[in-house]
C-alpha cells in the first residue's frame, strides 16, 4: 500500500506518477465509502483489478529501488577505491620526501669534501 502521508511524499508522488498514471494516486479507490456496495455485481472483478495494478506499482518500485542501491553500492566502492588510492599517495610522498632529505644531506656532505679538497690545494700551492 501507498503512505499517504510524510516529509518526502511529493517525490513519492512524482515517482509513482512516472511509474503508473493508475498508481500515482494512491488508488482508484480512496476511501471505502467509494468501494462499490457488495450489491454490485462487478466488486471482486474490480477490486482485483485493483489490486494487480498494485502488484505491478510495487514491481516497478522494487526495480527502480533495486537499481538505486546498486547505484549506491558502486559509488561506495569508488569512494573506498579513492581513499584507498589517497593514503598509498600520501604514503609515496612521505617516502619522496624522506628521499628528497637524504639526497639533500648527501650533497651537503660532498659539496664540504669537495670545499675542503680545493681548500688543502690551495695551501698545498
Amino acid at each position: 500500500m501507498l503512505p499517504t502521508r510524510g516529509k518526502n511524499m511529493a517525490l513519492v508522488r512524482k515517482a509513482a506518477k512516472a511509474v503508473s498514471p493508475s498508481a500515482s494516486g494512491y488508488s482508484s479507490f480512496s476511501s471505502f465509502d467509494d468501494f462499490p456496495k457488495s450489491s454490485d455485481a462487478n466488486w471482486i472483478a474490480m477490486t482485483e483489478e485493483e489490486f494487480q495494478r498494485r502488484e505491478e506499482f510495487n514491481r516497478q518500485m522494487e526495480g527502480k529501488m533495486g537499481n538505486i542501491t546498486k547505484k549506491i553500492r558502486s559509488t561506495d566502492d569508488h569512494i573506498s577505491r579513492i581513499k584507498g588510492e589517497k593514503k598509498s599517495l600520501r604514503a609515496h610522498r612521505e617516502a619522496l620526501k624522506e628521499q628528497i632529505l637524504l639526497l639533500d644531506a648527501q650533497e651537503l656532505i660532498l659539496d664540504k669534501r669537495e670545499r675542503s679538497a680545493s681548500e688543502r690545494k690551495k695551501y698545498m700551492r
